[in-house]
């Protein structure tokens, strides 16, 4: 009785596939993440050149009564 092997009946192995499941859902959404920030980071950020002559000649043409 004491040397009897340990038999588990009706094993479920629903626990262990959820965790895989889930972690399998992080690691999914960890590559995304990564691969927006990379993408992010490439794209340079192109500013509208700031015009000058317009800014005064609206300055000069607005104070004129």
């Amino acid at each position: 009785m004491a040397n009897e092997p340990f038999e588990k009946k009706n094993a479920s192995y629903g626990a262990l596939l959820s965790i895989i499941l889930i972690l399998a859902i992080i690691i999914v959404g960890a590559f995304y993440v990564y691969q927006q920030r990379i993408q992010k980071a490439a794209t340079p950020i192109v500013l509208p050149a700031a015009t000058t002559t317009e800014a005064t000649t609206t300055m000069a043409t607005s104070t004129a009564f």
